[in-house]
């Protein structure tokens, strides 16, 4: 794969998209997880059901905000590209696991 200006810009569209979709309900609904305990009271499953929609809120903000910042990178180096993404690599090395607890 050749690297471009016009393939990272292109690359930062979708990855854009890709952020922005994490808000769409209809693509990423609520998970509802609070309906299992209410239903479920006093069950093991109502136990580990519980913060799960907090969780899932949170995880979908850190994830939309990871694929915010990859696509920003994308068109930072698209913008200073000089024929090696090397730069690239390095910001996106940074970036750290998603799983973290720092995340």
């Amino acid at each position: 794969m050749k690297i471009t200006p016009e393939s990272l810009t292109d690359a930062a569209v979708a990855v854009g998209k890709l952020g922005e979709a994490v808000h769409d309900a209809a693509v990423f609904p609520f998970l509802g997880a609070s309906r299992g305990v209410e239903a479920l009271k006093g069950s093991p499953i109502a136990d580990a059901l519980t913060g799960a929609d907090p969780a899932s809120t949170q995880a979908k903000a850190t994830l939309a905000s990871r694929y915010e910042a990859i696509a920003s990178m994308l068109y930072t180096t698209a913008t200073t590209f000089k024929g090696q993404d090397q730069d690239l690599a390095d910001q996106l090395g940074r970036i750290g696991d998603l799983n973290s607890k720092a995340n």
